[in-house]
């Protein structure tokens, strides 16, 4: 079993609403009421924008109205909400996380086209820290995550793959998946094609491909990319 160490990290599930330019050409409060009305006849994007708004609001001395707006968009289909809800409810900053309702909810944004929401609910399968550790749940989940187009999820799977935990060791299907992670700009797979090319491992040495993954990397803000894209060009000259 090959020796492998990543570091997952997922962000907490929040939602880009408008730009700083955007904003000010626009009458906050009509706007707001615009997007209350419009999720009162069932429109779960502005539901979910609502929230999104609550939870920027500094007067709101707890998220009451955030948790209820992203609990509305979820009921009305949208998944990046629930999977906001289930990341909600495993904060650590609450004083009882409630498991129950936050595997619920990843589950459910899964279901219903959240990638972010499959990845994450994987990550818990896997750890086994906030819900029974599933390795093949995980692997599903991941699965999903990957084809729904999530990046993490994809290396995370091909991860479990190159490494052979808790998975048949299959070399060539790892490759494939830290490829695919890469074009969606997971930075890490990324990287680990740029190492496994110059090395040679599981596949022929080339430096030239391995010089093109460590760049894209470097492009991504990965500073090991940077500095051992560096490296290879100062191997190759």
């Amino acid at each position: 079993m090959r020796s492998f160490h990543t570091t997952i990290v997922l962000l907490p599930l929040v939602g880009i609403l408008i730009s700083c330019d955007e904003w000010s050409r626009f009458d906050e409060a009509a706007y707001n009421q615009r997007l209350y009305q419009n999720c009162k006849s069932g429109e779960a994007d502005d539901c979910y924008r609502l929230g999104q708004i609550e939870l920027r609001n500094e007067s709101q001395t707890d998220n009451s109205r955030a948790i209820s707006f992203h609990e509305e968009a979820c009921f009305l289909g949208h998944g990046t909400a629930c999977g906001w809800l289930g990341s909600y409810y495993f904060a650590e900053n609450l004083s009882t996380p409630d498991m129950a309702n936050a595997g619920a909810y990843l589950q459910l944004g899964c279901e219903l086209g959240s990638s972010i929401s499959c990845t994450y609910i994987g990550v818990e399968y896997y750890t086994g820290d906030r819900l029974p550790q599933s390795y093949e749940r995980a692997a599903n989940y991941y699965r999903d995550g990957c084809n729904l187009g999530n990046g993490r999820g994809c290396t995370n799977l091909a991860v479990m793959y190159w490494t052979g935990r808790h998975m048949i060791l299959d070399s060539p299907t790892a490759i494939n998946l830290f490829e695919r992670a890469c074009d969606l700009e997971d930075t890490y797979s990324c990287l680990h094609l740029g190492r496994i090319y110059r090395m040679g491992d599981q596949v022929p040495a080339d430096q030239h491909r391995s010089g093109e993954y460590l760049q894209r990397a470097c492009d991504l803000g990965d500073e090991e990319g940077c500095y051992e894209q560096e490296f290879n060009i100062d191997a190759t000259e």
